[in-house]
């Protein structure tokens, strides 16, 4: 059987680079006494994988687009899970079958069973004791039966949902960030098809000195521009890191950024902006 590998979403967390650049940032620009500079972090991003040994059949978006909830971005072919499916469909029929015969055989000897105990004295005991036996035999098989059938459903409804993600869909509304295949290209499974980041919610990685922490505090709403003074959006601050640059003796600290529709198109990873006390 062929090894799948499923979606997954990863929270991507800001490089270590950013420790280098931020202090640059910051002293690049002068800020007034309630505006710091940052860099904006996706706050979350999505790899779609190939979950089965495919081709790509087509490419339905470019890299930077945007895309919504169930928008295609790819379509994949597996001649393999195709027929694995089909022949799943078709155990899992033969079980059904025979999960129904099986029930048929219970209400059988189940009859019989009443029959011989409710006039035992028509019956010898060997009688009554055999009808007992093939009852319980009967329970025993349907209930095997009823099992096999559970395993195949659920061999196949796996097998479905594998197949369904050939149509390889945005599972929420970002950016096209990655595309790692090509049209006709040959994929195995659990290779990268694409990745989305969302492009409307973002941290802020921020350095303070430590002596205007107190104002940065947990909780105060933030204004987030670009370096240019162009607005994107808001957010608040999250959290104090703990963490300090040597060379400068900056704190660092993140905070929320929703973008506004608008101004999605400027929002990136490693963008620097400027953030001020609302």
């Amino acid at each position: 059987m062929t090894p799948r590998s499923k979606c997954h979403a990863t929270t991507r967390q800001a490089p270590s680079i950013l420790l280098l650049v931020l202090p640059l940032v910051l002293g690049a620009t002068p800020a007034r006494h309630d505006t710091i500079s940052g860099v904006l972090i996706p706050l979350a991003s999505v790899d779609l994988v190939a979950r089965a040994d495919a081709h790509v059949v087509a490419l339905t978006t470019a890299l930077g687009d945007r895309v919504r909830p169930g928008h295609v971005i790819a379509r994949l072919d597996s001649p393999s899970l195709r027929h694995e499916l089909a022949a799943a469909r078709a155990r899992r029929r033969v079980a059904a079958a025979q999960a129904s015969l099986a029930a048929i055989g219970v209400e059988r000897h189940a009859a019989l069973r009443a029959r011989r105990t409710a006039v035992a004295d028509v019956w010898s005991a060997e009688e009554v004791e055999a009808a007992e036996l093939d009852w319980r035999a009967a329970v025993a098989a349907h209930t095997a039966a009823v099992a096999a059938a559970a395993v195949d459903s659920a061999i196949c409804a796996r097998l479905e949902e594998d197949h369904a993600a050939l149509t390889v869909r945005a599972p929420f509304a970002g950016r096209l960030t990655a595309i790692a295949v090509e049209e006709y290209e040959l994929v195995s499974a659990g290779a990268l098809i694409a990745r989305i980041t969302d492009d409307g919610a973002f941290r802020v990685k921020l350095a303070t000195p430590t002596e205007r922490l107190a104002e940065w505090r947990p909780g105060r709403g933030v204004s987030i521009a670009c370096q240019s003074g162009q607005f994107l959006g808001v957010g608040q601050v999250l959290q104090v890191s703990g963490e300090i640059d040597r060379d400068s003796g900056l704190v660092f600290m993140e905070a929320t950024c929703r973008v506004e529709h608008d101004a999605r198109d400027l929002a990136v990873a490693g963008l620097p902006v400027r953030v001020s006390l609302e």
